[in-house]
């Protein structure tokens, strides 16, 4: 309770006016924490830059003045508590601004910024930052992430027939992230871009067990990435998704010079979401997804099956391969207000290069949930899922897909 106090007086210092009247609004239901903050425009609007203008609040000075232009800036700081199989119980808190920038013409989505932290009790703890700008009519798109994280976890090995063993060795997972990514939109719904990354990762203290299954597989790898993107999205959501098609690809060259142990690598994504209305409160939601890494990838890199997302029921990276193929159905009934349930199947497989596909070793998934929708593509999500001599409970702050 005191932590939740101290996060919501940090949020109103940072927001709040220098010398403005402001709309606030703090709601606390149960576990779940939101505070929106908005500040109102100035008694004397103005599209010019007065960095000496007094009465302004902080935020006033990444805006416009006008108000057919700017409807101000808007902070929303929800928490919630939060489990995996993997995590164990801990505590989720997602910060979200919306604003715009003096650059931005007034056909411009506002920009976004989030800052989601987490720790759960088994020493996993989590920072991400995410940052959202849309540019020149919405043609233009700049996406960024900054992320660190580090989290006990297990191994079973790094094929299919040690991994469906009950031996387990552990080991810590640390990792350093930085993403930024370009794209246009040369017409509407679809889009084309290119991106950069930087990713450090490591699998530190593993255990005598760990260190066995692993083998020779380097335990510690950075890498630099450049590659291209694609996607086409008529997916609307002013509630939640209810109707739209996503379809996204993605490739990623890791040149050697620019790696440390490793060669030179690459990847493919590829997604398909497909949502249809069925009858009234009821959505039909479809998610394919692939993805493909050279054979010389090292097990860091590599896909990994299960999670909160896709294949749930699996521990997270029990099952990695270089080749991942998942699907899903699942579907959704909103019951009352923001309440809703959700049903769904699927199955999926992840294959080392030297193996091949065989329907034994397809790993099926199903589960039901329910969900709290917070509007948008926002949800309070707990799921009971099941596969293969498996199961888990999760509860998460977003929709599965």
């Amino acid at each position: 309770m005191m932590l939740r106090g101290a996060l919501v007086a940090v949020a109103i210092i940072a927001a709040s006016p220098l010398y403005a009247q402001v709309d606030d609004t703090v709601i606390i239901g149960g576990d779940t924490l939101v505070y929106r903050y908005t500040p109102i425009d100035q008694t004397t609007p103005t599209t010019q830059w007065q960095g000496s203008e007094s009465g302004r609040s902080v935020l006033d000075y990444l805006t416009f003045g006008d108000d057919d232009i700017n409807p101000g800036a808007s902070v929303t700081i929800m928490g919630a508590p939060s489990y995996s199989v993997e995590r164990g119980w801990g505590l989720a808190i997602a910060g979200d601004m919306h604003y715009r920038t003096r650059q931005m013409t007034e056909t411009d989505t506002p920009s976004s910024l989030r800052l989601r932290l987490a720790a759960s009790l088994t020493g996993y703890y989590a920072a991400e930052l995410l940052g959202h700008n849309m540019l020149g009519g919405n043609k233009h798109t700049i996406t960024y992430t900054l992320e660190t994280r580090s989290e006990p976890t297990y191994t079973w090995g790094i094929d299919y027939a040690t991994a469906s063993g009950n031996v387990r060795g552990e080991y810590t997972a640390k990792r350093y992230a930085a993403y930024l990514a370009y794209s246009y939109r040369p017409v509407r719904h679809v889009a084309i871009g290119a991106h950069v990354d930087f990713i450090h990762t490591a699998a530190v203290r593993p255990s005598d067990t760990a260190t066995q299954l692993i083998g020779n597989e380097v335990m510690a790898l950075s890498t630099v990435g450049v590659g291209v993107d694609a996607a086409y999205d008529t997916r609307r959501a002013e509630e939640y998704v209810m109707r739209g098609v996503y379809i996204a690809g993605s490739y990623t060259l890791r040149p050697r010079a620019l790696a440390s142990n490793i060669s030179t690598l690459h990847s493919i994504s590829l997604t398909f979401d497909y949502y249809q209305p069925l009858w009234r409160g009821a959505t039909a939601a479809i998610d394919l997804y692939g993805e493909y890494h050279s054979a010389a990838t090292p097990w860091l890199l590599r896909a990994e099956a299960g999670g909160d997302y896709r294949l749930r029921g699996y521990y997270e990276g029990r099952y990695t391969g270089n080749r991942l193929l998942t699907t899903q159905l699942e579907l959704r009934q909103h019951i009352w207000q923001g309440l809703g349930i959700a049903a769904w199947g699927g199955g999926g497989i992840a294959l080392a290069p030297e193996e091949s596909f065989a329907w034994r070793r397809v790993l099926p998934t199903y589960g039901v949930g329910v969900r709290w929708s917070l509007g948008g593509l926002s949800a309070i999500r707990v799921d009971v899922a099941f596969g293969r001599d498996s199961r888990a409970i999760i509860f998460g702050m977003s929709e599965a897909f």
